[in-house]
């Protein structure tokens, strides 16, 4: 009896643990605009795995997170960038030196009514609205990080609502399992509460989840023999894009795995 009770509590348990698979990462295809997204953290640690891994991936957009001035004076240095001429950059407000850094090959237009940076460019289908995401821990406040949360889902679904397909990238610093992260993912939860109404009519989607479900961790990378076991940075998408695959990057040197992903805006 105490054998059946242990393996039903065994089966339980593994049902339970069914979401968190590593991740089916479709293999790139010609479908889609290449994104890769890293949180540098501010930290110029790295920046020469960061040139070959750039060098060798050759996303067509690039969105560097915490990206310092040291990072984007070597990325440029080393020319790696050439063919992204079109960038954007947004410094933090008590780091000016440091901010999140975009760089695209076709034209890159800031948007100027968002709460939180924006842009707009082009991938393969057509036009979309390019969110970063650069949360701050709940270490560093609750509120603020609810806030942080809030603010991105608000800045998505007001381009939605505008017609503009969106792409949030970035570090949320939330678990899927988070509840403001949840109201992103899921239209909103009751539609209302603080994220905003905003947050429940951007109808975001999970990448990981559309381009095949799965657990796809990527913090703590830098802690070797101990692989990263928090999935912290995400690729969301508002309905009318869609993702081909996404997997993570080592980028040696970063405590963050980066991600790629493959988008394009549907037919």
């Amino acid at each position: 009896m105490v054998a059946l009770v242990a393996v039903a509590g065994l089966a339980l348990q593994l049902s339970w643990a069914s979401g968190y698979a590593p991740a089916r990462t479709l293999a790139p295809g010609p479908m889609g605009t290449s994104l890769f997204t890293l949180n540098a953290r501010c930290d110029s640690k790295g920046r020469e795995d960061l040139v070959r891994v750039l060098g060798e991936r050759r996303p067509g957009v690039v969105v560097i997170v915490g990206a310092p001035e040291r990072v984007r004076e070597h990325l440029d240095e080393s020319r790696v960038m050439d063919g992204h001429p079109h960038r954007a950059f947004f410094p933090m407000g008590h780091l000016p030196s440091c901010g999140t850094a975009v760089y695209a090959r076709v034209p890159v237009e800031k948007v100027a009514d968002s709460p939180v940076p924006a842009v707009r460019l082009e991938v393969e289908g057509g036009p979309v609205v390019l969110v970063p995401a650069d949360v701050p821990g709940p270490q560093d406040g609750v509120a603020v990080w609810e806030q942080e949360i809030a603010a991105l889902g608000e800045a998505a679904g007001g381009q939605v609502a505008s017609g503009w397909p969106v792409v949030v990238a970035g570090d949320f610093n939330a678990v899927r399992e988070h509840l403001p992260f949840r109201r992103l993912v899921d239209g909103g939860l009751d539609g209302g509460g603080p994220a905003g109404d905003g947050t429940a009519d951007a109808g975001l989607v999970n990448a990981a989840e559309a381009a095949g479900g799965g657990w796809m961790p990527t913090y703590r990378a830098d802690r070797p023999p101990w692989p990263p076991v928090i999935e912290i940075d995400h690729v969301l998408v508002s309905g009318g894009v869609e993702v081909g695959s996404i997997e993570t990057v080592r980028v040696g040197g970063h405590a963050h795995l980066a991600l790629l992903a493959w988008v394009r805006v549907g037919q």
